[in-house]
């Protein structure tokens, strides 16, 4: 080949491959961060040295021994800027829910065909905990009740799925106890803290049912109030860190409730656009995905309340079928879309998705417990972030999968999506942009990032 035809060629390829890094525009790395980058796959090589792929795709074989690895630890201390998707009911580990109901003396369990029930108060054939758990081996009972266990993982996708909302049934009592409620977001609170989280944005179902303060019942206003007050005294504590509510109706309702439920929603963020960001609907969408009218009842709504409420759907967490609810909530304007697996399949919405800057909330542990994505090698998710998608990274509900934050979600994207440091802090910085809190929390997450960095490249590996 003559030397000019050679020299053309290695131009038009750089082309080619500079266009490639238009798209995904990933931060160029200052000296430091080049650094801290090399210290970074070291701790990768040494990861992978202790732990296989198959490993890695085996998640309830090694999810408790990643913790003692140093990639882990550093990957803890990382700033991982906001958490997009987390139901606020699944944040502490069965360990953890169990410590705060065995130092209650009012909370009561009954054993139902193998499956645990909790009571805040004395029910008829409910006994005590602190006397159930005086059998040695009812606690294992009670834990693995609360978790989403190997086994209960495989079947169909009804099947996981009855298995995974049956645990929210269980303690879902206990929860409509306010008592119970404080104590358990407090330490939910300080666990996600100690991620090195900047914001979180939760989402609940709060109002469905009635939380009690004793004999007493509260009203939704109050449970709002009350959850408020607890987030902003944590924050006032931790200024670093701020919190907001994604409101939820669920996929299971009928259309008029669903509907009462975004009045309410809409309602709340004039009142508190500050706190209660928005509104979702969830719920398995294989079996239980709202029609069409649902949608547009909501789209209708918008228009005639003239209310400008943000919208976070959950949509494209399909196995079984396609998501036309794709089309609905891109229409709905929803700023963020939960799971969005089966975008894939959506050519024109990838585009739009990709123009208005919608972030892709990605849950990768969730995503492969309950069989949406078993290789995460091939989760969707991956292609978006090449293709210039935003996408975020979340836990969904850790506590149920038996691990705390989100720090485990970001280790197995980091392995086996063989991401680097500089694409690590550009989906850090997608969650930020897609947060409802981006300048405080950029600029939190910023100091924190370089003193991380600084750290890294001082690292002793």
């Amino acid at each position: 080949m003559e030397s000019n035809t050679y020299e053309n060629y290695q131009k038009l390829k750089q082309m080619l491959i500079e266009a490639d890094q238009q798209v995904l525009n990933t931060p160029q790395p200052s000296t430091l961060e080049l650094k801290a980058s090399q210290n970074f796959n070291l701790l990768k090589l040494d990861f992978s040295l202790q732990f296989t792929t198959d490993d890695m795709l085996d998640y309830w074989n090694i999810i408790d021994s990643v913790k003692n690895t140093k990639l882990f630890q550093v990957l803890k201390l990382m700033p991982k800027g906001a958490l997009h998707h987390l139901h606020i009911g699944g944040i502490l580990t069965p360990e953890d829910f169990l410590s705060l109901l065995k130092n209650d003396s009012d909370v009561h369990v009954n054993l139902v065909e193998n499956r645990i029930y909790f009571s805040p108060i004395f029910k008829e054939n409910f006994i005590p905990v602190k006397e159930f758990l005086a059998c040695e081996s009812n606690e294992s009972i009670i834990l693995d009740a609360m978790r989403m266990t190997r086994e209960k993982s495989v079947g169909t996708p009804d099947q996981r799925w009855l298995n995974f909302e049956q645990i929210f049934i269980s303690t879902s009592a206990v929860f409509g106890e306010k008592r119970i409620w404080e104590n358990y977001l407090s330490l939910g609170l300080s666990q996600l803290y100690e991620e090195n989280l900047q914001r979180v944005e939760f989402r609940s179902m709060i109002g469905i049912g009635e939380m009690t303060d004793g004999d007493k019942f509260i009203t939704i206003e109050e449970e709002i109030a009350n959850l408020q007050k607890i987030t902003d005294d944590f924050s006032r504590e931790h200024p670093d860190f701020s919190c907001g509510l994604i409101l939820t109706a669920h996929k299971l309702f009928p259309k008029e409730k669903t509907i009462n439920e975004a009045k309410k929603v809409f309602e709340f963020h004039t009142e508190k656009p500050e706190f209660v960001l928005g509104f979702d609907i969830v719920g398995e969408e294989d079996k239980y995905n709202p029609d069409e009218e649902i949608y547009a009842s909501i789209y209708q709504l918008k228009h005639e309340t003239n209310r400008d409420c943000p919208m976070f759907f959950h949509s494209g967490e399909v196995i079984s079928k396609n998501a036309p609810s794709l089309y609905d909530v891109i229409l709905l304007d929803t700023q963020r879309i939960g799971h969005g697996i089966d975008l894939i399949k959506y050519p024109s919405l990838i585009e739009i998705v990709k123009n208005k800057k919608i972030t892709i909330e990605v849950c990768p542990i969730s995503n492969m417990v309950l069989g949406y994505v078993r290789d995460l090698r091939s989760h969707p998710a991956l292609a978006y972030f090449y293709n210039g998608i935003q996408i975020s990274i979340s836990s969904d509900v850790p506590g149920l999968f038996g691990y705390k934050g989100v720090t485990h979600d970001w280790l197995w994207i980091c392995m086996l999506w063989n991401i680097d440091l500089m694409q690590i802090k550009k989906i850090a910085e997608n969650s930020i942009d897609g947060c409802t809190e981006p300048v405080r929390t950029r600029r939190v997450w910023q100091e924190k990032w370089e003193e991380f960095i600084t750290y890294l490249a001082d690292l002793d590996i």
